[in-house]
This record gives C-alpha cells, sequence and structure tokens, in this order.
C-alpha cells in the first residue's frame, strides 16, 4: 500500500478535537512553535516488532500538538513515530498549563480526589480476585501509582499495598491521604523484589522501551506472583489521541508483545475502554498469527474511517512531501 493513499488530510487534524481555551492553547502554541522551529528534533524509531517502515495516518493530537501518529506496515502496531526526545516531555510536564491541559483540573488534588471518590481500583481488584486467592497477606506494588486512587479496594479488604510513582505533586498527595507512595521512577526500580502482585495501570503506553520496562518489573514479582497491566485503547472512529501517550495497544498486540517476553495471559478484558490483562511468568506458546490478524484488522479500520469521512487530498497536499508536518520530521530521517 501506498504511503500517500493512507496518509490523511493534514487540515482535518489542524485544529484540536477537544476545544480548549484560548489560555490553554497558548501550551500547544508554545510547543508547536519550537517543534516547527527545530527546537525539539523528532527521530524515527523502531517498532515492538523491530520493523523500521511506518504509513503515518495522522498529524495532530486531539488538542492540537503537532505529533505524528503511525501504524507499523509490518505489524500493525500504532505509535507516536518519529517521536520526541524525553527533553520534550520533560518541558512539557513543567509547564505551568500542562496538568489543566491533560487532566482537565487546575489543581492537583481536585484530579486526584475525583479519581478516589470513582472507586477507580474496583475493577483492578475485582480482576485480580477472579484469578488468585488475595488475602492480608499478599504483598502488592503499584508502579506508576499516581495518588493511590487504586488502593482503596485493597485498602478495604486489609491488604498493604505499595506504590510507587514518579511525579512529586502526586506523591505528596497520596502521603497526605496516608497512603504508602515513595518517589521512585521506573529507571531506580529495585533490581529484585518478592511481591505477590504488581499493577502496572496506564504506564506501558507512556514509556520509550514498554517491553525492556516490562521485563524488568518480572524481577519484583515470584514465581507464582501476578501482575496486572492495562493500557488504553485507540478509538479507530475519530483517532482521538493524545502526544503524552506513546503506544496504542489492540487485544492482539497486547497479548503478543507480553506473552513474547515471558508472561503467560491468565485473562484480558477490556474495561472501560481499556484492555486490561493479568499474567504470571510462565513461558507460553505464542503466534505471529496475533500480529498478522491486527495488521489486517488495523489498515481495515483506517480505510474505513477515510472513506466514511469522504477524506479527500487537496492540490497541496497530494503526497507525503507536502504535508507540512512531514517535512519536519524528516529532519533526521
Amino acid at each position: 500500500m501506498k504511503r500517500e493513499n493512507l496518509l490523511l488530510p493534514f487540515e482535518k487534524y489542524f485544529f484540536p478535537e477537544k476545544r480548549v481555551s484560548p489560555q490553554l492553547a497558548q501550551i500547544v502554541k508554545e510547543f508547536n512553535h519550537q517543534v516547527i522551529s527545530g527546537v525539539y528534533r523528532p527521530s524515527w524509531n523502531k517498532c515492538l516488532c523491530s520493523n523500521k517502515d511506518f504509513d503515518i495516518i495522522a498529524g495532530v493530537d486531539k488538542y492540537g500538538f503537532i505529533a505524528p501518529l503511525s501504524i507499523c506496515k509490518s505489524c500493525g502496531m500504532i505509535s507516536l513515530n518519529p517521536r520526541f526526545s524525553d527533553t520534550y516531555y520533560t518541558d512539557l510536564r513543567k509547564h505551568k498549563s500542562y496538568f489543566e491541559t491533560f487532566f482537565g483540573y487546575a489543581d492537583p488534588r481536585e484530579y486526584a480526589f475525583s479519581k478516589i471518590n470513582l472507586f477507580q481500583g474496583t475493577s483492578i481488584f475485582s480482576l485480580l480476585k477472579h484469578v488468585m486467592n488475595i488475602d492480608k497477606e499478599t504483598k502488592v506494588l503499584e508502579i506508576g501509582a499516581g495518588a493511590g486512587w487504586n488502593f482503596l479496594p485493597f485498602i478495604q479488604a486489609g491488604i498493604h499495598i505499595k506504590g510507587y510513582e514518579e511525579d512529586k505533586t502526586f506523591v505528596d498527595i497520596g502521603i497526605s491521604l496516608g497512603m504508602d507512595i515513595e518517589q521512585k521512577g521506573i529507571e531506580k526500580l529495585p533490581e529484585q523484589a518478592d511481591y505477590d502482585v504488581i499493577i502496572l495501570s496506564g504506564v506501558l503506553n507512556r514509556v520509550y522501551l514498554p517491553l525492556a520496562t516490562l521485563s524488568r518489573v518480572k524481577n519484583l514479582v515470584k514465581p507464582s506472583g501476578i501482575i496486572y497491566i492495562d493500557v488504553p485503547v485507540l478509538n479507530f472512529k475519530t483517532l482521538n489521541y493524545r502526544v503524552d501517550w506513546l503506544y496504542y495497544f489492540t487485544p492482539d498486540t497486547f497479548r503478543y508483545f507480553v506473552a513474547d517476553i515471558g508472561l503467560k495471559p491468565l485473562e484480558i478484558r477490556m474495561i472501560d475502554g481499556h484492555i486490561a490483562g493479568v499474567f504470571r511468568k510462565e513461558d507460553f506458546p505464542n503466534s505471529r498469527y496475533l500480529l498478522t490478524r491486527n495488521k489486517q484488522q488495523s489498515y481495515k479500520y483506517l480505510k474505513r474511517l477515510r472513506y466514511r469521512e469522504a477524506w479527500t487530498f487537496s492540490k497541496k497536499l497530494k503526497n507525503k512531501e507536502d504535508v507540512p508536518f512531514s517535512r519536519i520530521f524528516e529532519k533526521n530521517d
């Protein structure tokens, strides 16, 4: 399939799907200007399947940030590619409007309490109980714990749960609420541990090397322990994606790549727009057919999306080279 036959028109994504206030739009303007002027230099990355060939399918995320979304031409995995370096995301998270733009709350405490009031961890607790016995002796660790909003069902059951979180604001909020949370990023995880359960909720889609991260996490759970993972799903009807989410798994790619590093799926479900699964450390016969099927389905969904919306190319957008964001992203090819 020719790249220019799949590329979606730049104008369709020039304005964000989510309308933001003029104040919040300033962060978009600032970072897009930095990208166009070459301050932030994106680069191409291999797919999780090691392929290097992609089709670009969109250029601007739902807020209006320049963020190329690509599909792997080998396995159909969708990711932000080419993508920015850590410097871009560090500066983005430090911006005064970052939290309100991406979380919808000006005050992080309001956001944390909104998650806690929803009893956010109930679905995680229920899925774990479905596949294992959980009691007061069960040792549970959540990596990327936020302010501890997933802890409540465990606390009510008398189970101690510890959390690691990189964001100091969330750590301070969690500690003030009596949660056992330590400020620690993935790169500072211990080499070994003996937890019965490890929770990774909305983490793998945000890290640069999700499979390497998961390999490290495997060393923190007992041989008989359980790893819970959930990731958001891309809506193929709108391609409503975010610049700060690097990977978009489907049930097929989720099952394949997690199993490929030696984790046996015990159960996988769709929960509130997320793929959620529980896994045990065990070699498991994997099948490349999952990737073949994923590629076929993903390209089919994208073609339907384009035909349904009747998207056509303007005279200025006849091919990949005429798309403004493509010219930016080819500087490091």
